[in-house]
């Protein structure tokens, strides 16, 4: 968990520097100077909260999981926000703008919003992937050059199994059939 907050926290940095940056340019600020906040580091590293929503949602539509990311991505932004601006210290305000709810969120973020929490989803994913050993994942898969391997693996506290594509990093997931084994691509 504490990889995986450190790398949304940092994504998240880069992706507030980027956004910015890329709003001063079409504000025709061609020197796009992009900003952020050393506060926002926790607020977006705290993304890493989504790895259990996202063990129960694995096999949802990427849809689904993307409105139910922006759901709460807007709970915390407005929960933290409500918190800095009591201590005097919250580093955004949105009261000047026409979808702002008490200039603490903003509604036409929404899809930036849920762009973000995939990519959070993706972070976390391919984290939990390199960070432990396969037997952890209950994975039993063979490697080959010649294919991409898809090795399954059983999704703690649930009845579901994930496929994961070491090569494509795709998933695809089902509920758990025991008989169930490694296949190729082909």
């Amino acid at each position: 968990m504490r990889h995986n907050f450190i790398r949304c926290g940092l994504t998240g940095l880069f992706i507030e520097i980027f956004f910015t940056g890329m709003g001063a340019l079409f504000a025709h600020d061609y020197s796009m100077t992009g900003h952020s906040s050393i506060i926002m580091f926790p607020i977006y590293g705290s993304a890493a909260f989504i790895e259990p929503i996202w063990r129960r949602l694995c096999n949802k539509p990427i849809v689904l999981r993307g409105l139910i990311y922006t759901i709460c991505i807007y709970a915390v932004e407005y929960t933290s926000g409500l918190l800095l601006r009591t201590l005097g210290i919250c580093p955004w305000d949105y009261t000047g703008d026409p979808t702002n709810i008490n200039g603490l969120i903003r509604l036409d973020f929404a899809p930036f919003w849920f762009v973000a929490g995939l990519i959070f989803e993706r972070i976390i994913i391919l984290n939990d992937l390199k960070s432990k050993p396969l037997s952890s994942h209950k994975t039993n898969c063979k490697d080959n050059a010649s294919y991409s391997p898809v090795c399954e693996h059983s999704v703690p506290n649930t009845n579901r199994t994930c496929l994961y594509d070491t090569h494509q990093k795709d998933r695809k997931c089902y509920t758990a059939q025991p008989h169930r084994q490694c296949r190729s691509n082909h």
